[in-house]
């Protein structure tokens, strides 16, 4: 005898909609077909819709590290136009919050912007 499925269908979990159970297993769990709000479909065990480990399809990755990438861009620009308009590096980075050192290494490329 085994154990009672809770019916998924039509549940929203994050960005994600079940849509129909499958009939495979994965470690016990049922796998759920689902519909993400971007138009892609994804088979997601039902623990980790449940546990909210997965609401997306993985596009909202996508979309958190391209935002990420402008804040990046936008910050050097940023940096540039100060060192353009005729400041140095440390007025620059007390205009922005941050280290020289930082400044220099955004400039050179050497670490992630945040």
């Amino acid at each position: 005898m085994g154990r009672k499925i809770h019916d998924l269908t039509g549940k929203k979990f994050g960005r994600l909609t079940v849509i129909r159970s499958d009939p495979t297993r994965y470690f016990y769990h049922v796998l759920w077909h689902c519909l993400c709000d971007c138009g892609k479909e994804v088979l997601v065990d039902s623990g980790r819709l449940k546990k909210g480990a997965t609401t997306s399809c993985g596009c909202r990755l996508t979309e958190y590290r391209q935002s990420l990438q402008e804040s990046r861009l936008k910050r050097c620009e940023q940096i540039q136009a100060l060192l353009a308009s005729g400041h140095n590096a440390s007025t620059a980075a007390k205009t922005l919050g941050i280290t020289p050192q930082r400044v220099h290494q955004i400039l050179n490329g050497r670490k992630k912007v945040v």
